[in-house]
């Protein structure tokens, strides 16, 4: 992740919000201390694992993601 980079493009809905703010105290993630954890996973190149998988998988991307950009898709 770059300084400054956020995981949204124009926000949260508050719904969600809130209810990622209940999921946060439940099961806090501290960003710092897992930064190459997050950085290994948007490197990573999952197209060959998603072809053997044999359950019903979702992969969302966008074109201005900074994890999952929509040309992966």
């Amino acid at each position: 992740m770059h300084p400054g980079c956020s995981e949204t493009l124009n926000g949260i809905d508050p719904y969600v919000f809130d209810l990622l703010k209940v999921a946060r105290q439940q099961y806090p993630f501290n960003r710092d201390a897992n930064q190459e954890l997050v950085a290994d996973v948007a490197r990573q190149d999952y197209r060959s694992t998603l072809v053997k998988t044999k359950v019903p998988t979702l992969l969302v991307t966008a074109n201005q993601s900074p994890f999952y950009r929509g040309k992966y898709a």
